[in-house]
């Protein structure tokens, strides 16, 4: 997109500051507006965006599922587990518990 100033005569008028931050958030926000691009979450960057009156547009959220515990068949144990991490490599930890009923 591209935007000119208005000519005046002579041609050596130049624009005011606040007549070229109009301009520019204007034609930031009309281009990023038309956008379907998600954002990060940093906050920094949200505060940027909406600085220049840009809509974001948000990730969609996981899919919840809800998971249900059984208990294990007559004379066994059952043992559920679960772990996590923090980068790779980097902290991690799991757990475990073992039920027989």
């Amino acid at each position: 997109m591209q935007t000119n100033f208005p000519k005046t005569e002579g041609n050596n008028v130049k624009p005011n500051l606040n007549a070229v931050v109009v301009m520019i958030s204007t034609s930031v926000s009309l281009s990023i507006n038309l956008t379907k691009a998600v954002i990060d979450p940093a906050i920094r960057d949200f505060v940027v965006l909406k600085a220049f009156n840009i809509n974001t547009h948000h990730p969609n959220a996981p899919k919840i599922m809800e998971v249900f515990w059984h208990p294990p068949i007559i004379n066994w144990v059952k043992c559920n587990t679960d772990a996590t991490s923090l980068g790779n490599p980097g902290s991690a930890a799991c757990v475990g518990i073992f039920r027989n009923s």
